[in-house]
């Protein structure tokens, strides 16, 4: 009887400067944004066959997530990490810190082939949130935006409507564009979701912003992976995310896995009684 083959999975290592990051047969660094880059990290670049490697600015991530679907092929499962971020694929407890010589020897990020049998995605595990998601994103960024995207989904894609209003009006976010999942989904994917990024792009003056809020499209693009996936009723699983501090993050689990339970029962108390403040603006943008 013939052996069954293993899967070929790919999952890409984001950087955009000289570092140490993970590199065998499953992880591939990409150097994103390398179009306007003046270092050469000597790594694939996201510069390469079709490619939007020069809207790095603006898209962060997103131009390897495009990479990989125009150009990697003969794949059956495609992720993406960060070379500062990582899923711990061998760990369920709360988010922990690396360091970049833990990368060598690190067995809790080797992927567990097992995850690909039992769902469609895996996803960040998701940060609780004391207030809405709306609410959260009007405070860190340009509320005009998400009011933006909300319209621009309502025009192109009406069946998705529901599912980004949830997301928005909930208190869970899974962030950094970190996923794992079947190539055959993530094409399905990135055919919806750069089609409806290239509508709201047109609709924004990226011009007059900062260089923190240019990033608006990978920002957008956080609030739309979860929307996808829960209208087209995929089968998600969450992991936590490992951070490597000599890379300059930042540990967001500060205290014990207790204080990490309160804080949580905190914050969705706190989202419970204040789930609907300023949810008016949102639904009547015009």
């Amino acid at each position: 009887m013939e052996q069954e083959k293993e899967p070929r999975v790919k999952i890409l290592v984001c950087c955009h400067k000289p570092g140490k990051w993970l590199s065998d047969d499953v992880y591939m660094p990409i150097h994103c944004g390398k179009a306007i880059s003046n270092v050469d990290l000597g790594i694939q670049g996201d510069d390469t066959g079709d490619n939007i490697s020069a809207k790095n600015p603006y898209y962060c991530e997103l131009t390897a997530i495009y990479w990989a679907w125009k150009n990697l092929q003969d794949i059956d499962y495609i992720g993406l990490c960060h070379y500062r971020r990582y899923f711990a694929f061998g760990y369920k407890g709360v988010r922990e810190m690396l360091t970049v010589g833990d990368l060598e020897n690190a067995s809790c990020l080797q992927m567990d082939e097992s995850v690909l049998s039992k769902c469609d995605i895996v996803l960040a595990k998701p940060y609780t949130l004391p207030y809405n998601m709306y609410t959260w994103y009007s405070v860190c960024h340009h509320s005009d935006d998400i009011k933006i995207l909300r319209k621009v989904i309502y025009d192109r894609y009406p069946d998705y409507i529901e599912s980004f209003e949830k997301v928005m009006c909930g208190n869970v976010f899974s962030a950094y564009n970190m996923f794992l999942m079947k190539k055959s989904v993530y094409d399905g994917y990135c055919e919806w979701l750069f089609g409806l990024l290239d509508a709201f792009n047109k609709k924004l003056k990226i011009e007059n912003y900062n260089d923190y809020q240019k990033r608006v499209i990978a920002f957008a693009a956080e609030r739309l992976l979860p929307v996808y996936f829960y209208s087209n009723k995929y089968v998600k699983q969450n992991r936590a995310i490992y951070f490597i501090k000599d890379q300059g993050a930042i540990n967001p689990t500060k205290g014990s896995a207790v204080k990490c339970v309160v804080r949580r029962c905190i914050d969705n108390a706190s989202y419970l009684f204040n789930r609907n403040r300023h949810l008016g603006g949102f639904y009547n943008y015009e």
